[in-house]
């Protein structure tokens, strides 16, 4: 969970195609991203595998 405080910006896009990044999660659904999070700090989440990433 992030914390409503810890988000910069909030952007609504549709996407198809994503390059990966370091510094992006994505998470496609239906195969589409529609809003983008920019987070004011680098965030800590877990991976599908539940490996802790930044």
């Amino acid at each position: 969970m992030i914390p409503l405080g810890a988000i910069a910006a909030v952007h609504r896009e549709t996407r198809l195609t994503h390059v990966p990044a370091d510094d992006v999660l994505d998470l496609a659904v239906g195969s589409q991203t529609s809003v983008r999070l920019e987070p004011a700090e680098p965030v800590t989440h877990r991976s599908l595998l539940g490996r802790p990433a930044r």
